[in-house]
């Protein structure tokens, strides 16, 4: 299945693999601004989830991404809004520079491997592919129409790394190498 396919379906899967509480707090709400906030740091409304605080590895119980965790990741943030064919992921986390930099090469490989007629571009340093990382603003258009905001998503901020994929439905990624933080975008 192709990562714009997962994407879409991810709320789904999120619904049934969150689990416990998790399950529990993510069914849709009828009103637009009731976000129901859990003790495992996972808050759901109509049509969105997020993390309202950095997860542990233990604590992510749904497989954001095609490839496994590294053993080494922490501090996982995520928020995705999705409505019927329109929708948004963002999703980073922490570990050292080596171990983000595989990461993000394994999530590219796998989308290849996958979608061989649609490959995405390789690791190239920030800045240096057809669109900057700085030349569209990287504020979430529907999880901030929703009040959700995502600050720890920065990729903007990154002084010293790499990027790779492409903007849009088949995903992004970068690696701030500075600071040791792997960030993946997806929307459609």
């Amino acid at each position: 299945m192709g990562l714009r396919k997962r994407i879409i379906l991810t709320s789904v899967a999120s619904a049934v693999a969150l689990g416990g509480v998790g399950a529990v707090l993510y069914r849709l709400t009828t009103a637009k601004d009731s976000h129901r906030i859990g003790p495992d740091g996972v808050a759901a409304a109509k049509n969105l989830v997020y993390t309202t605080r950095p997860l542990r590895r233990e604590e992510m119980r749904v497989q954001m991404l095609p490839v496994a965790f590294p053993a080494t990741a922490t501090d996982f943030q995520f928020a995705e809004f999705g409505y019927w064919l329109v929708g948004e992921f963002y999703f980073s986390f922490r570990a050292p520079p080596d171990v983000c930099l595989a990461y993000a090469q394994a999530v590219l490989d796998e989308h290849n491997k996958r979608n061989p007629k649609e490959p995405l571009p390789g690791l190239r340093p920030v800045g240096s592919g057809e669109e900057p990382v700085n030349s569209r603003p990287l504020t979430p258009f529907y999880l901030t129409n929703e009040g959700v905001t995502v600050s720890w998503f920065q990729p903007g901020a990154i002084r010293e790394g790499v990027e790779g994929g492409e903007r849009g439905s088949k995903g992004k990624v970068w690696v701030d190498t500075e600071r040791g933080v792997f960030y993946y975008e997806s929307f459609h």
